[in-house]
């Protein structure tokens, strides 16, 4: 039986990807879809059964190693180059449930929902300051972590993990069962432990201001809706 999925999930997946509505799509069997800027280069798969967005090619994204950072960062928008992204192989955008950004050293890299926008931040932060990840690491919250290398210290609760461990990269896990509000906390926390200035070498935006927080929060941009 062919897999189906409400058109406004579809209309959702389909503009996080292509947002400006000029890519080709194509059948891959009876479940999914592939988009891509030609139609025998596909980029992304939506998946209708699981309601998901899938970045082609089919592998986790790798934070490439301290050793082998690279500090001559590739061309960005801030520093005068193409509209490349200025981190290589970041974590995929999922389902479009909230547009939002942050800016890190001056390069803004979006997010479709506040669950990217922590995996995406976490990522670049620990690209831009190698050792960031193993230090947030230890940090423990109540009952949970924000990352650990081994998922079953994310959270006490066993179910926890099955549910709500995912894999960031470079042998790291991220829990992403976090509100708006606890994102914001954590990622003020790595900020802290990478030594970046909040409000200024590390900064969120959001397209309007989320009920759980306070809208005159000097800490966050909330940017109007044109």
């Amino acid at each position: 039986m062919a897999a189906v999925i409400r058109t406004t999930k579809f209309v959702s997946a389909l503009t996080s990807i292509d947002p400006k509505l000029e890519m080709w799509l194509r059948v891959r069997n009876n479940s999914s879809l592939e988009i891509g800027p030609t139609p025998d280069s596909p980029t992304h798969i939506i998946d209708f059964a699981r309601e998901k967005v899938i970045s082609l090619p089919l592998e986790k994204p790798t934070i490439p190693p301290s050793a082998s950072l690279t500090r001559e960062m590739p061309p960005s928008k801030s520093r005068g180059g193409s509209d490349a992204e200025p981190y290589p192989s970041l974590p995929m955008n999922g389902r479009f449930t909230r547009p939002c950004s942050f800016k890190l050293r001056g390069n803004e890299i979006s997010a479709t929902s506040v669950r990217s926008l922590l995996m995406r931040a976490l990522y670049c932060i620990e690209y831009e300051v190698p050792g960031t990840l193993d230090k947030l690491s230890k940090v423990k919250k109540n009952t949970k972590r924000i990352v650990s290398r081994d998922p079953k210290d994310l959270f006490e609760q066993k179910a926890l993990v099955d549910k709500y461990a995912e894999e960031l990269g470079n042998g790291f896990f991220v829990g992403i069962n976090n509100s708006q509000e606890e994102v914001v906390s954590w990622l003020k926390k790595g900020a802290e432990v990478a030594g970046l200035a909040w409000g200024v070498d590390f900064k969120l935006m959001f397209d309007q201001a989320p009920n759980v927080l306070d809208p005159n929060d000097p800490d966050i941009d909330y940017a109007d809706i044109a």
